[in-house]
């Protein structure tokens, strides 16, 4: 069975695009890599909710999930969703 994913595009009202850099992690695909906040669905989730956990967790940002951009396949076979997000508190990014 295929997993899912999602990542998000976070923008803020000044036009900056949200990307982090990922701890050191021993055989991790993204370990000290910059990246686009993602997350691994958990049983039961939507591609929205669990968007906006894993923004939440990471950042500490709230956002609004907006458009479906379109999706693709890691190498690890994981089917990613993307979407446009956008920051509701801003002020920390």
């Amino acid at each position: 069975m295929t997993k899912q994913a999602v990542a998000g595009i976070v923008n803020n009202f000044y036009g900056e695009i949200l990307i982090g850099k990922k701890i050191k992690k021993e055989n991790k695909y993204l370990s000290c890599k910059w990246h686009i906040p993602g997350e691994t669905l958990e049983k039961g989730e939507t591609d929205k909710s669990a968007l906006m956990r894993c923004i939440k967790e990471e950042t500490g940002l709230d956002v609004v999930v907006g458009r479906f951009l379109g999706s693709h396949k890691t190498p690890g076979h994981t089917k990613v969703n993307w979407y446009e997000c956008v920051a509701l508190n801003y002020d920390i990014i």
